[in-house]
């Protein structure tokens, strides 16, 4: 079937990954591997059903504040950190993983290109609402609908928002191609029949991927 819409992660496709932009981070704070994975533990958290839900997921779909989150997890820290170490006076607005990204311009571009050609354009991202600089890096007149995970109070892998950006795009989901960095994502949508591409350091590389996808 032919390709009708193009779904878009941000952090990895269109911007900087977020996890390189965290190891930054990590290094210019001297924070320890193990407090990162405090951090970051609960991202690729799968919970079984009626199980509470992870904290980072709370705040990836809107439902607690990144200084609530900070808060708890800094409690975490005495184990690993002295008293007067810089990470365990973080604050929500000293964590901000977007907040020096650098945009991947050729992914972009094509993405406006792909508009002009009359491919409907999606972004779908994981995202935290006090991390909004990256709007201000992508060029969101290239895309016809954009899913924030903190807007809609859902956030990949979850089917329910493949759903609701499908039903924006007025796409199939066999009409579909989806960009992410992140594995777990990729295998989610290819279970929905979305064909997709897994985007790594190598942007032309995915890229090319891509346009193997739009002629097929």
């Amino acid at each position: 079937m032919a390709v009708r819409g193009v779904i878009f992660d941000v952090g990895g496709v269109l911007v900087e990954s977020p996890f390189v932009a965290a190891l930054r981070w990590r290094d210019e704070l001297e924070i320890p591997n193990e407090v990162m994975g405090i951090m970051f533990a609960e991202y690729a958290a799968i919970p079984e059903p009626g199980a509470p839900t992870p904290l980072w997921h709370q705040v990836e779909k809107g439902e607690l504040e990144l200084d609530d989150f900070v808060t708890t997890v800094r409690q975490q820290f005495a184990a690993h950190l002295d008293p007067d170490h810089p990470a365990m006076h973080l604050r929500g607005s000293d964590f901000n993983v977007f907040r020096e990204a650098g945009a991947h311009w050729a992914m972009i571009h094509r993405a406006w290109e792909l508009r002009e050609e009359g491919v409907v354009t999606a972004i779908l991202t994981n995202n935290v609402k006090e991390w909004g600089e990256w709007r201000d890096v992508v060029a969101l007149d290239a895309f016809d609908v954009v899913i924030d995970s903190c807007e809609v109070g859902l956030r990949k892998p979850d089917p329910a928002i493949w759903h609701m950006t499908l039903k924006e795009m007025g796409v199939q989901a066999a009409e579909a191609v989806f960009l992410d960095d992140h594995q777990g994502n990729v295998d989610a949508a290819r279970a929905l029949d979305i064909r997709s591409v897994t985007v790594g350091t190598d942007i032309e590389a995915a890229l090319a991927e891509l346009e193997e996808m739009l002629v097929s």
